[in-house]
């Protein structure tokens, strides 16, 4: 079930999923028409590009933090993803800043 992350400015809305992706994951991120402020779809972007950048580098190292088990791959993916979140929380990587201005840039003029 999506949810809507509300907020202001005219850019695409970004929908997550209820708690059984996890909001924010790469899956659950849906673009509809509608508006959400530029600085939580910038965050939000930031944050998912942190947690794919540690799968990649943790899939190249050969570590498998869970083991080879059925559910190893899903607790792993949720780890990617809530430490890519806990990464970016605060400054981050500070691409969030200028995907915030490029998406000001691009929507234009707010009423």
């Amino acid at each position: 079930m999506l949810s809507p992350i509300e907020g202001s400015g005219p850019c695409p809305r970004i929908a997550a999923a209820s708690d059984e992706t996890g909001p924010g994951s790469v899956a659950s991120v849906a673009v509809e028409t509608g508006t959400v402020d530029p600085k939580v779809a910038a965050a939000k972007f930031e944050a998912v590009l942190g947690g794919m950048l540690l799968s990649e580098m943790r899939k190249a190292s050969g570590i498998q933090l869970f083991g080879d088990g059925a559910g190893a791959q899903v607790f792993e993916g949720m780890f990617d993803q809530m430490l890519g979140e806990a990464i970016t929380a605060g400054r981050g990587f500070g691409l969030a800043r200028d995907v915030e201005a490029s998406i000001r840039r691009m929507s234009g003029p707010t009423p």
